[in-house]
């Protein structure tokens, strides 16, 4: 019976062990090979030290590609990381081609939008950066939620700049005096609260129960959550139990029925935007200042 094939960096254990102790047979049987075997590797250990680790040949190792833009990928890294120590978990693609654009003038030159793509894809596998992709849906139907939450309705805004940084804010004046003459601010009755991240963990939930919850129930109430894991914890449905409150959860399948327009029309025109200021971006370079932004949509 033919032997079975052993890796190189196996091989080279072997070999060191028996420059150390000696060819014997029992080192050849936990090799899993024959003592004459094991006297050939010991002759070839330069070779078989040379050659590619996880290969079964005596090959030497073959070299990566080379890379173009080493000080580029060495910028992007320190800016992702300097992104998540300010609690950005995560950066889209769109982000790095923007910060490639930017800090190397010439990543474009010769090479396509999509071959850009690729490029950065291949440097993230370089840098061992995980790829996140959706891999979870919703268990239910779009249908199982129409008669019972067909009254729901919800409106946002959302900036469709591109190259936003998430500390970037919009120069304006206090809105205090407008939150109270808003008619769903009402003492003892609604609390419009908002945070600095939208970042939300059993920790923040529970003090969210205590300080703004409980002080302003004073007999039974009910409270509508969203389907978050943070939501259904025991310890904050415990909390919120003894807070006197009937919790009901909204399904995840009632998303594109409470904001119809965002899931139908806006996303599609802000995927749109988003593409227009890339191709300026690609086409133009970044502007040096604000003031050099261009105000509207490039056309």
């Amino acid at each position: 019976m033919r032997e079975a094939l052993h890796t190189n960096a196996h091989r080279l254990e072997a070999v060191n062990a028996a420059v150390a102790a000696g060819v014997t047979t029992a080192l050849a049987q936990v090799s899993g090979c024959h003592r004459t075997t094991l006297y050939r590797w010991k002759k070839r250990r330069e070779e078989i030290a040379a050659a590619a680790s996880s290969s079964t040949v005596l090959k030497p190792g073959r070299r990566g590609p080379k890379v173009r833009f080493p000080d580029l990928e060495q910028r992007l890294m320190d800016w992702i990381e300097d992104m998540r120590c300010n609690k950005v978990r995560a950066v889209t693609t769109r982000c790095l081609l923007m910060m490639s654009i930017k800090l190397e003038q010439q990543f474009l030159e010769g090479r396509s939008e999509a071959a850009a793509i690729q490029y950065l894809r291949r440097s993230r596998t370089r840098n061992q950066l995980s790829i996140r992709r959706i891999t979870h849906k919703g268990r239910r139907k779009r249908s199982e939620g129409y008669e019972k939450y067909e009254h729901l309705f919800n409106m946002d805004q959302t900036s469709i700049y591109v190259d936003m940084n998430p500390k970037m804010t919009i120069t304006g004046c206090k809105v205090e005096a407008e939150v109270h003459m808003n008619t769903l601010h009402k003492e003892g009755e609604a609390v419009l609260a908002v945070q600095k991240n939208a970042y939300c963990d059993e920790r923040v939930m529970l003090e969210r129960v205590k300080e703004v919850w409980k002080p302003s129930v004073t007999f039974c109430r009910v409270l509508l959550l969203g389907s978050l894991k943070v939501h259904k914890m025991s310890t904050v449905r415990a909390q919120l139990e003894d807070a006197m409150a009937d919790v009901e959860f909204v399904p995840p399948g009632a998303t594109t029925l409470a904001q119809p327009m965002d899931v139908a029309v806006m996303a599609g025109f802000k995927r749109e935007c988003r593409e227009l200021y890339a191709q300026q971006h690609c086409d133009s370079g970044h502007s040096a200042t604000p003031r050099e932004r261009p105000t509207s949509s490039p056309t």
